[in-house]
């Protein structure tokens, strides 16, 4: 037998290789069905890697504000802030202001008694978030009706990303919330700096019931982000069968 040259045994590996990489890619997976391939080990990785932290606005460290006080609750806390600096209170740090400091505590007393006070509802602390947009991301439904029931924008972008609080209900998959937006005026399909819809993060999570109540509202499905996917797309790659079936 003819001995192969290292040069050609390479040349042959190469192009095995490219054959089954091509057969793998648009043999087994047609083009139509816009899939990309990805090692079904490596999957449950790739999520735990997609991380949208610097999307969610950060949580108020009562702790480290306290500073020397000796008082360990944060409801305290607040009372004693409330009683030294008064209602008009704003940390210097984060720029949070009482009705803020009253859904962090999760004071629905104190967030019932001062709300009227506040007159404008759409103030952002530091990191863009208003009043609204810190309860909606914290699932307190009680304190997110109050607001949209005193006026509060439930279509407020906040961040530099244009989240918006639909995006973040549908992500998280909290179906009373997002039904609460809807029903309030939220806007179905807005984008985000990334090309997201509500849809795009409810499907690429895999929130059923989310997908199901945006595309009864009439959400996009043929919206794709700036990585060219679509609902469906991260339907596929995650293999959602239920959610496949509601965006075909």
């Amino acid at each position: 037998m003819k001995k192969l040259s290292p040069l050609k045994i390479l040349f042959l590996i190469t192009s095995v290789s490219l054959a089954y990489f091509s057969y793998i890619n648009f043999y087994q997976h047609p083009r139509n069905k816009q899939i990309i391939s990805i090692p079904e080990k490596n999957i449950e990785i790739l999520k735990s890697k997609i991380v949208y932290k610097e999307n969610r606005p950060l949580d108020y460290n009562f702790k480290e504000n306290q500073g020397n006080s000796k008082i360990d609750s944060d409801s305290e806390y607040l009372d004693e802030l409330i009683n030294r600096s008064g209602i008009d209170y704003i940390s210097p740090k984060e720029g949070m202001n009482i009705l803020m400091l009253a859904i962090e505590a999760n004071r629905g007393d104190l967030f019932k008694k001062h709300i009227d006070h506040f007159k404008d509802l759409e103030y952002k602390n530091h990191f863009g978030a208003t009043a609204l947009v810190l309860a909606s991301s914290g699932g307190d439904i009680e304190f997110v009706k109050t607001l949209l029931n005193k006026g509060a924008d439930p279509n407020v972008k906040f961040n530099k990303a244009d989240f918006t609080l639909l995006m973040d209900a549908s992500m998280e998959g909290n179906i009373e919330l997002v039904n609460l937006l809807i029903s309030s005026g939220a806007s179905i399909n807005d984008i985000d700096s990334v090309g997201m819809t509500a849809l795009l993060y409810a499907a690429r999570e895999g929130h059923i019931e989310v997908v199901k109540t945006l595309i009864n509202h009439r959400a996009d499905k043929t919206v794709r982000n700036k990585k060219k996917l679509r609902a469906l797309d991260y339907a596929y790659l995650y293999k959602f069968d239920e959610i496949i079936s509601i965006l075909k």
